[in-house]
């Protein structure tokens, strides 16, 4: 009974340890939106961010496709404030 308690803490931490260990990116954040221009979604083209305060170190892109982007968390931004720049296709 001992060794069964014990043996459910055991996995009980591991299973704690494991969820944790999930990828952080650096605390940068998954990024996704939609573009419009004149109320229509923009086809295709990209979108970049780039950072408007000196302090941050992110900058990234994404393609637009039928109005949609998304950035990926492992290429994400860090919170903060940028400046964006989107080119029409």
């Amino acid at each position: 009974m001992k060794f069964e308690r014990s043996l459910i803490w055991v996995l009980l931490g591991f299973v704690v340890l494991v969820m944790g260990c999930g990828p952080n990116y650096g605390g940068r954040k998954a990024i996704k939106g939609s573009v419009k221009l004149k109320g229509e979604p923009i086809n295709d083209g990209t979108i970049d961010f780039f950072p408007a305060e000196g302090n941050q170190a992110t900058k990234s892109g994404a393609q637009i496709l039928k109005g949609s982007y998304k950035i990926p968390a492992e290429f994400g931004l860090l919170p903060g404030k940028y400046r964006v720049s989107i080119t029409a296709g």
